[in-house]
């Protein structure tokens, strides 16, 4: 882990990335892996992001070559429990797409849907077990894109852009409706200009994107700050970026999925212009920052010697089990 520690360039915002006020100051220093990660917040708009970040470059390298030994790999996941968990997610992340897609109006449309960063594909094996809707996985990570190929998970696999939008257009009609998904995907991104840009090719007028994140009002430990995670969102935050390139929000709740983080769920409409916030509960400072407080508290114990010990033993001994 040293290597991203210690390379360069750490990148530091002098503006937040949302709302692009110069008004961002220090929130706490720790995370998950005791590396020394600085958190700032955003006192405009209470955006809550790791600052400094790697480059782009960097970042990508780690997750290239760090990424899976430092985190749970789940697609080498075999225990019955943590698999119904993520089939019944996948339960929940269709309910909730396709009740907004029969309120507006659209159901009997056909329903392509690129899951953007889906892994080994789970969501969108899901859906096309379980649904008529066309399913594209766009991923960057050439080993999760093998597994997908190899379990037939979805109608199109890949990482090129162009490909995808070429089979896109061939196989859709001008009525079809098309959805986005970023499934615990959006935390990661380092380029939201790059990402929306995506978004652009990919989106016309009316069509949708969901939307799943972690749930910055919900932290509860110092494990939920860590150097794969860039952005911290709540409701608000998460609207107002969306509103920022032309979204309005048609549904958002906070909710606690099965063996996953506390999260907001949430489904955007592209219309093309900038919206108006339409989120009205207001987060006040002293909230973060009491949240905070309270991380701080749980990096004591986390951190300690004795906490680390138990921790790789806990490691070393599901190589065993």
């Amino acid at each position: 882990m040293r290597s991203i520690l210690d390379s360069e360039p750490w990148i530091k915002s002098e503006n937040c990335p949302i709302c692009t006020s110069e008004n961002i100051g220090f929130l706490y220093s720790g995370d998950r892996y005791d590396m020394k990660l600085s958190t700032y917040i955003c006192h405009e708009c209470y955006f809550v992001f790791t600052n400094p970040y790697p480059s782009e470059s960097l970042i990508l390298d780690f997750y290239e070559n760090e990424y899976w030994n430092l985190y749970f790999k789940s697609s080498q996941t075999k225990n019955k429990d943590l698999l119904e968990a993520r089939q019944t997610r996948c339960e929940g992340y269709y309910n909730f797409i396709n009740r907004e897609v029969m309120l507006s109006g659209t159901v009997n449309q056909t329903c392509h849907l690129i899951d953007f960063g889906g892994g080994e594909g789970v969501f969108t094996k899901y859906l096309k077990e379980s649904s008529k809707y066309k399913t594209y996985l766009f991923e960057p990570s050439v080993s999760e894109r093998k597994l997908a190929l190899d379990n037939n998970c979805a109608d199109l696999v890949t990482f090129d852009e162009r490909q995808l939008i070429k089979t896109l257009v061939g196989n859709q009609q001008s009525s079809d409706l098309t959805i986005v998904s970023c499934i615990h995907v959006l935390e990661h991104l380092t380029d939201f200009p790059k990402f929306f840009n995506f978004l652009d090719n990919v989106l016309k007028y009316n069509d949708l994107i969901y939307i799943d994140v972690p749930n910055l009002l919900a932290y509860q430990h110092v494990k939920e700050i860590h150097i794969a995670h860039k952005s911290h969102f709540s409701p608000n935050t998460l609207i107002q970026l969306f509103c920022n390139y032309g979204y309005e929000c048609a549904a958002i709740e906070e909710y606690e999925p099965s063996y996953h983080p506390a999260s907001i769920r949430a489904i955007f409409r592209k219309v093309n212009k900038k919206v108006t916030m339409s989120y009205t509960e207001h987060v006040k400072l002293s909230l973060i920052q009491d949240i905070f407080s309270k991380i701080s508290e749980t990096a004591e114990i986390w951190n300690s010697p004795i906490s680390r010990i138990k921790r790789k033993l806990k490691t070393a001994l599901t190589h065993f089990i």
